[in-house]
């Protein structure tokens, strides 16, 4: 593994205790308390190629639309539920694009700072080139394209309490978190204490699995692994996990009682108060129908869909268990399933379109579709696969 990534540094305030967020996490709770150790939290945000596909070319990772917000702010929300009061960001090129998106969808909160790192420094040399300076305790990383929903009380409480240089979270069949040594998935996660960067050059790139974790175990520094159950920590590795996080996350806001603001619950759906939504259109499932769109008559819509801002739905139209970004427009009578559908793109009337990604380059209508099988015929087709 040697993601390309680049970070974001944030310091944990005071005010939370691990009762507070034992109850917003449902994960039980924790003695660790803020006021006695200071935290910092670091988000890899910068991009990791896919390889040859239709999505890495049209948004780096962070950004994809989950729920219609970037996938990047997901994770601030839960670090800002772990008492997150200050974020600096470094991502590279991708820095303009990511400081537009978070303004943009209200997620600048709390108030984030951003630095462009003209030169990739890898995973572990952004951490210690964030972590220069800061007279923090720990250090908790993230990547910027996952979706926790474990206790970040309960993960740093743990770490101090371990000694270790370095704390990973995996996933497991355990029911409760746990720390071990035993091997397991990765999720993204971590928690590092500050001497475990004293190895890590100032110069050039610097991995964490290749580099960092094996220069650990040669310095006889402990690594421990924090086990939570699978599903606790959704990550994005490609076009098929995007739409199963996608889904995933509809699937979350529809078993919960909390509001959406400018939404109004209509069954298993949400739809935006300025959305039109003909009276005659089907729901059937988790639907999400953003701001400004247009359902047309006799359409529908099989959950879970997210459907974005000013996207039409022609009448007689069928979308299931697809995402729509925003200003797409599918014609009469189509058919989707199982489709991404970025910013603009178009589904022509009458056309039938399975397991594929759609989207209009440069905003025109004209359309790339990935086909979600090998290529045939010399077309362009994506494989909506993991990695």
């Amino acid at each position: 593994m040697r993601p390309e990534e680049e970070g974001m540094v944030a310091s944990v305030g005071c005010a939370q205790t691990g009762a507070d967020f034992a109850v917003q996490s449902g994960r039980g709770e924790s003695s660790f308390d803020p006021g006695c150790r200071e935290v910092h939290a670091i988000v890899l945000a910068g991009v990791h190629s896919w390889g040859h596909g239709v999505l890495e070319s049209l948004i780096c990772r962070p950004l994809l639309p989950i729920l219609n917000r970037p996938l990047i702010s997901h994770v601030l929300g839960w670090l800002r539920a772990g008492g997150i009061d200050a974020v600096t960001t470094c991502a590279n090129s991708d820095t303009a694009a990511i400081r537009g998106a978070l303004g943009a969808s209200g997620d600048a909160e709390p108030a984030i700072t951003y630095y462009e790192d003209v030169m990739p420094r890898g995973p572990a040399g952004c951490i210690k080139d964030s972590a220069a300076g800061s007279q923090a305790d720990a250090f908790v990383v993230v990547e910027g394209a996952v979706i926790p929903e474990i206790n970040l009380t309960s993960l740093i409480d743990a770490h101090l309490e371990s000694e270790a240089a370095l704390t990973l979270v995996v996933s497991s069949t355990r029911t409760k978190p746990d720390v071990r040594h035993d091997p397991g998935e990765p999720m993204g996660i971590y928690v590092f204490s500050p001497d475990s960067l004293a190895g890590v050059s100032p110069i050039g790139y610097q991995d964490i699995k290749e580099g960092l974790i094996p220069q650990l175990h040669r310095r006889g520094r402990r690594v421990l692994t924090y086990s939570v159950p699978t599903g606790s920590v959704v990550r994005v590795t490609g076009a098929a996990s995007y739409l199963a996080a996608n889904r995933w996350a509809l699937r979350r806001l529809t078993r919960s009682d909390a509001a959406r603001a400018g939404y109004r619950r209509v069954g298993e759906s949400w739809l935006h108060e300025t959305a039109m939504v003909d009276p005659t259109v089907r729901l059937a499932g988790p639907v999400f129908v953003g701001p400004e769109s247009i359902v047309q008559s006799k359409s529908m819509l099989t959950g879970p869909t997210t459907i974005g801002a000013r996207c039409i739905i022609e009448r007689d139209a069928v979308v299931s268990r697809s995402a729509l970004w925003n200003g797409v427009r599918v014609g009469a009578g189509a058919v989707l399933d199982d489709c991404i559908v970025a910013d603009n793109g178009l589904v022509g009337p009458g056309r039938v379109r399975r397991h594929t990604v759609c989207h209009a380059p440069n905003g025109l209508g004209r359309r790339l579709l990935g086909r979600l099988n090998p290529s045939i015929g010399g077309r362009q087709r994506v494989a909506l696969a993991e990695g």
